[in-house]
């Protein structure tokens, strides 16, 4: 590996202590850092911020999308703090990523995940297992009144007619209709 020689600086001229260039066919990345690697830029450019609202909408955190598209993350919290417009990108991208995060989960529910089989530290066979615990977390997210112990029925009242003709819509009436909805009342 050959490296440049050094080359001395002059404190008084400023042109001398700037980075160097970024690659012309690509305005997101920074100049080369001595790895080799892009360093992020200094600000948000259009482009960076395409690649990071891309990378988010794939894989739903703000970090490495940050770190994939190059983006310094600082400025894109600056931009979706002033841009409404990026924010609601922002926030359509996030969405985008738990929607392929429920389908998946979905998928591994019902259609289970290839799990190898060994045998004396050899792999023999595969087997597709599924995940009742994905299951009923999702019938808990999705049917909660049924599947969800914890879940309290919430209490809507009555059309007034109805509690008018039982007892004139007296207190007492309004507490059998809450212990007909599934709720006890307080004595």
């Amino acid at each position: 590996m050959t490296h440049e020689p050094l080359r001395t600086i002059d404190p008084a001229d400023p042109a001398g202590r700037s980075a160097p260039a970024a690659d012309t066919e690509d305005p997101a990345a920074g100049p080369a850092t001595r790895s080799g690697a892009a360093a992020p830029p200094t600000r948000l450019t259009e482009i960076g911020a395409r690649r990071f609202l891309d990378e988010l909408a794939e894989i739903g955190s703000v970090v490495e999308a940050a770190h994939r598209s190059r983006t310094p993350r600082a400025s894109l919290y600056r931009r979706r703090a002033r841009d409404p417009d990026f924010a609601a990108a922002w926030n359509e991208a996030l969405q985008l990523a738990v929607d392929r995060l429920q389908d998946e989960t979905m998928m591994r529910a019902i259609e289970g995940v290839e799990q190898p089989v060994f045998y004396r530290g050899e792999q023999v066979a595969s087997v597709r297992r599924v995940s009742d615990r994905l299951l009923m977390f999702l019938l808990r997210a999705h049917r909660r009144e049924l599947y969800d112990p914890a879940y309290i029925k919430p209490w809507v009242p009555a059309d007034k007619d109805e509690t008018a003709d039982d007892e004139g819509g007296s207190f007492e009436a309004l507490l059998r209709e809450i212990e007909a909805q599934g709720h006890a009342a307080p004595r």
